[in-house]
């Protein structure tokens, strides 16, 4: 009996006749070969084995592909994430990390004053009364939270839910002012005047020369718009990613959040924020940082004298976060 032909699994590859039969034999002629690759209807064991390789060639088939898209993918997300890599190792150190890091003696910190510095017994109030306070103090860096309006301008604010809390308008929760009027109509725990971005950027010439310490903002575009002077801000920022988008709309000087220092370093950053923890676990990664030309923000301490008593968050740190300070040196 004749022997129903198949197509194989692979093109090219031709179905050839075979005597397997129950029973029966292959002519002398044939080949081990060709009676493995010839199509078979019995269960003789030439037959088992032939079908068994096809399917585990199918089955390599299938891996193939999978294991293809999934490198494609990857080597696609790679590729997206490149753009940002290479923008940050091409990125020299700004003026302002290039002054920091080339102050004659780098053992002892600079004072940031946190959330706009301590007015009496409020602490971050991001008003103009604790900047001025700060200014008459000796800051030069100071730390504001910002936050947007329902129109987009920024203000000074530590969360929305506090600012409207501490602005009597408890029941708005975390929904922001309608507009900067209606943020300079409020009042701070009834005595401190919220800071619209716009009016400190249009007053810059009234007050002393300052760094400004930029938390929470993340549409630089806007900011540079309201605030046009990068080369007097720090913006923090909470990833690389930022870091690069903040680079590409005009910041100067991103500073990452992170408890990686030597990666920080790879990556090509050239200024961070870490905690006090992070300088205590891992000094060897401060000092390397701060060796390729970085600069180290400590956040935060309760009063400055904290940091000057540590021999660590001293020596290591070149800005530190202070919610207030009683009595310390120079801060220029």
């Amino acid at each position: 009996m004749k022997q129903k032909r198949s197509d194989s699994v692979f093109p090219g590859a031709r179905a050839r006749e075979s005597g397997c039969a129950p029973g029966g034999a292959a002519s002398g002629e044939a080949s081990e070969k060709a009676r493995l690759e010839a199509p078979c209807d019995s269960g003789a064991a030439p037959c088992r084995r032939h079908l068994r390789a096809k399917r585990f060639a199918l089955l390599l088939c299938l891996l193939s592909l999978g294991a293809a898209a999934v490198f494609g993918a990857r080597a696609a997300l790679h590729a997206k994430r490149d753009p940002d890599a290479a923008l940050l190792r091409e990125t020299p150190a700004s003026s302002l990390v290039e002054r920091i890091a080339g102050r004659a003696d780098r053992t002892s910190p600079l004072f940031i004053a946190h959330g706009g510095g301590a007015v009496g017994d409020a602490l971050y109030t991001n008003s103009k009364e604790s900047m001025r306070h700060a200014f008459e103090e000796g800051y030069r860096f100071i730390e504001l939270d910002l936050r947007k309006t329902l129109t987009g301008e920024y203000f000074g604010g530590h969360t929305l839910k506090d600012f409207n809390r501490r602005t009597g308008h408890e029941a708005a929760w975390v929904l922001p002012p309608v507009s900067a009027a209606a943020v300079r109509a409020r009042r701070i725990e009834g005595r401190f005047t919220p800071v619209v971005l716009a009016d400190l950027a249009a007053h810059l010439k009234d007050i002393p020369p300052f760094v400004l310490v930029v938390d929470k903002a993340k549409d630089y575009a806007a900011l540079l718009e309201t605030f046009p002077y990068p080369e007097r801000m720090i913006v923090e920022v909470s990833s690389l990613r930022r870091y690069a988008a903040a680079l590409r709309a005009g910041v100067t000087t991103p500073a990452l959040a992170t408890r990686h220092l030597a990666a920080a370093a790879d990556s090509g950053v050239h200024a961070v924020v870490v905690s006090p923890q992070t300088i205590k676990r891992d000094p060897a990664g401060a000092q390397v940082f701060r060796a390729k030309g970085g600069i180290i923000l400590t956040a935060s301490v309760g009063d400055c004298r904290e940091a000057l008593g540590d021999p660590l968050i001293g020596r290591l740190s070149d800005l530190v976060y202070a919610d207030r300070c009683e009595a310390m040196p120079a801060r220029r």
